[in-house]
C-alpha cells in the first residue's frame, strides 16, 4: 500500500543527499572565488569579478544536507560576509 499524506513527505525528507558532490562543491567554490579576485584585479571588464564572487555562493562549500537554521553561526556569518563583500565590490567597481 503506497504511503499517503504526512508519512510520505517524512519518508522523502529522510532521504540523504549525495555526499560525493561535497568535494566538487568546495573545488567549484574556491575556483569561482579565485576567478572573482583575479577578474577584479586584472580583468579587462572588472564587473565580472564581483559576479564570479557572488556566483561562488551557488556552490555551497559546507554540508548542504544541513538546513540554514541548523548550521553553526560561524558558517552563516561567513556566507553573509561573502555576499556582502561581493555586493560592496560590485558597487565599488560600478562607482569608478
Amino acid at each position: 500500500m503506497p504511503l499517503m499524506g504526512k508519512d510520505r513527505t517524512m519518508q522523502q525528507a529522510d532521504t540523504p543527499a549525495r555526499s560525493g558532490s561535497a568535494g566538487w562543491n568546495s573545488i567549484a567554490y574556491i575556483t569561482f572565488v579565485l576567478a572573482g579576485i583575479l577578474f577584479t584585479l586584472w580583468g579587462s571588464d572588472r564587473t565580472q569579478g564581483p559576479v564570479f564572487m557572488a556566483l561562488a555562493l551557488v556552490f555551497d562549500p559546507y554540508d548542504a544536507t544541513v538546513t540554514w537554521k541548523d548550521r553553526p553561526r560561524w558558517t552563516r556569518v561567513l556566507l553573509f560576509t561573502h555576499i556582502g563583500l561581493a555586493a560592496a565590490s560590485l558597487g565599488f567597481v560600478l562607482a569608478r
